[in-house]
């Protein structure tokens, strides 16, 4: 997956679509890292958009709110943070107040 990415950022559709098919065999914080060391939020969203379903994970919750902030997706971190409760509310708030949204909703419904 690596190569696939450094030879040619194009890739980041097949690399996302490989990390989700073989998830069980690959391990999901290898996938992840993968996508992050080339700085692909949007292959790295695919990803984790595809397993947040399967997961109660908090570090999968915060790379996925992470990565929909990162591409400026805030209705998406609204809804996250509403609809769920598997994610760290304190590294989670810290994050997006370190980011200055420009819609404070997420954060406002995080600390609600």
């Amino acid at each position: 997956m690596y190569d696939l990415l450094k030879s040619n950022r194009q890739n980041i559709s097949i690399v996302a679509e490989i990390a989700v098919k073989y998830s069980s065999k690959i391990n999901y914080k290898k996938s992840i890292e993968v996508l992050e060391t080339l700085g692909t939020n949007e292959g790295l969203l695919f990803f984790l958009a595809a397993t947040l379903p399967n997961t109660d994970d908090p570090d999968i919750y915060f790379k996925y709110i992470e990565a929909c902030t990162r591409l400026g997706n805030y209705k998406e971190v609204e809804r996250v943070i509403r609809e769920t409760t598997f994610y760290d509310p304190v590294k989670v708030k810290d994050f997006l107040k370190e980011q200055k949204l420009p819609d404070p909703r997420p954060l406002i419904y995080l600390c609600d």
